[in-house]
């Protein structure tokens, strides 16, 4: 019974401690892109083969991305 404790204790000590550890990776922003748009088809992206629509920053991210 005391070694199960034991490892318990362990255990719950390690999930505390290793926010700790990581805190580098925590503290680091996130890359999130969130582009809205309205009535916007598939096709009306230049990189999905539209020749009307011109966009250029959206090409580059969907070649990069």
């Amino acid at each position: 019974m005391a070694f199960k404790f034991s490892v318990f204790a362990l255990m719950a000590a390690l999930c505390f401690l290793a926010p700790d550890v990581f805190a580098d990776e925590a503290t680091k922003k996130p890359n999130i892109v969130l582009i809205n748009v309205d009535d916007l088809g598939w096709a009306d992206l230049a990189c999905q083969g539209s020749a009307y629509y011109k966009t250029p920053n959206i090409d580059r991210l969907a070649s990069q991305g």
